[in-house]
C-alpha cells in the first residue's frame, strides 16, 4: 500500500484528496526551501520514527470520525465486498436450484470452455443441464425420456456423473462424484472428448 501511495504521489495524475493534500505540503515545504525525500521502508520494527507513527495512527481510532472528503475509489472494494456477501448469502439459500450444485459460490465462473462456437454452446449446456438431447421432449410434447440401463430419468448430469451404462469409458476420462468438481477440476476438452467418445457431442 506504501509503494502505491509513492507511485500517485510520484505520478500526480490522481484525484485523492489525501494525496493531493500531501503533495502540497510537499510543494509548499520545496517552496521554502526545504528537501524532503520520500522512502520506502519493506520493514520498519524497531525503527523509532516508524514505530512512533505507528503508535498515532493506532490512537487516531479513538478519534472523532473525520468529515473530509473520501474519494469513492477507497469505498468501492468495501461496497462490492458487501454486495457479494449478500449475494453469496442469499444464493446459499437456493440449495435446489440445480446450478446451485454446479457453483456454489458467486462471482466469476471458472473457464472451462471449448476453443469454438460448438464446443463452448456444448460445454455451457452441459452446465446448464438444457439440452436438445434431454429437453426436446417439451418441445414435442413426449415422455421424459429415461436412461433404460439405469432406470432412472435421461440427463446430462445422468450421463456425465451417474449413468452406469458408460462409466467404463467415462472413467478413462475423468473420474468425479459432482457436477462442481467437473467443472472446476477437469479440463474442457477432457470432456468433450468423453461426449465424442460416447457419441453425444453432436446431439447436444
Amino acid at each position: 500500500m506504501i509503494a502505491i501511495c509513492l507511485l500517485a504521489i510520484e505520478s500526480c495524475k490522481t484525484q485523492n484528496p489525501f494525496i493531493l493534500k500531501i503533495v502540497e505540503i510537499y510543494k509548499s515545504l520545496v517552496a521554502i526551501g526545504k528537501h524532503v525525500i520520500f522512502t520506502w521502508i519493506p520493514s520498519h520494527i524497531g525503527i523509532h520514527g516508524n514505530t512512533v507513527v505507528d503508535r498515532e495512527a493506532k490512537n487516531a481510532l479513538d478519534d472523532p470520525v473525520s468529515n473530509c472528503s473520501i474519494p469513492y475509489t477507497d469505498i468501492k472494494p468495501f461496497i462490492v465486498k458487501y454486495i457479494l456477501k449478500r449475494w453469496q448469502d442469499s444464493w446459499d439459500q437456493q440449495i435446489h436450484n440445480k446450478l446451485h450444485e454446479i457453483h456454489s459460490l458467486v462471482g466469476k465462473t471458472p473457464c472451462s470452455y471449448g476453443q469454438n462456437r460448438k464446443e463452448q454452446v456444448v460445454l455451457t449446456r452441459c452446465r446448464i443441464g438444457h439440452s436438445r438431447l434431454t429437453h426436446s421432449y417439451l418441445l414435442n410434447n413426449e415422455e421424459r425420456p429415461e436412461c433404460i440401463p439405469c432406470n432412472s430419468n435421461f440427463s446430462l448430469k445422468h450421463v456425465l456423473i451417474d449413468c452406469v451404462d458408460v462409466a467404463d469409458v467415462r472413467q478413462t476420462f475423468y473420474n468425479t462424484n459432482s457436477l462442481s468438481n467437473l467443472f472446476t477440476n477437469v479440463a474442457g476438452d477432457t470432456i468433450l472428448q468423453f461426449l465424442k467418445e460416447i457419441d453425444l457431442y453432436t446431439r447436444i
